[in-house]
């Protein structure tokens, strides 16, 4: 099972092939590919996002599965940024992560590198 990072669904989203090639590699395989809630909001936050990277967006998700923000991986996620001091997005994506059993695919593997028991695999 992998989680999608906010960078990691952006160069999806924009047609990155090795990150396309990665994850229908992951897909065919028979993984789960999962997206935390707060990826979206951030996602959409973007304030130059395209009406194309919006479409491609809800073509993406059928393949994705949405992970809530629960209170479970809320109190998960506050642990993370007491203990590593990490910002509260990116807690709330590896808590996420960790939540579900998953490998973290990002571009920013330094942002969570401080977070051992996370599995990071840049993308």
């Amino acid at each position: 099972m992998y989680t999608l990072d906010t960078n990691a669904l952006i160069y999806l989203i924009a047609g990155e092939k090795p990150v396309i090639d990665f994850v229908s590699h992951v897909l065919e395989r028979g993984n789960v590919l999962t997206l935390p809630t707060i990826c979206e909001a951030e996602f959409f936050s973007h304030t130059k996002l395209t009406t194309a990277e919006k479409r491609d967006f809800e073509r993406t998700m059928p393949f994705v599965r949405s992970v809530p923000l629960d209170s479970d991986i809320a109190r998960l996620a506050g642990t993370l940024r007491g203990t590593y001091h990490t910002p509260l997005i990116d807690s709330v994506v590896a808590a996420t992560a960790l939540a579900v059993g998953a490998t973290l695919l990002t571009r920013n593997i330094k942002d969570f590198k401080r977070i051992p028991e996370l599995k990071v695999r840049r993308v």
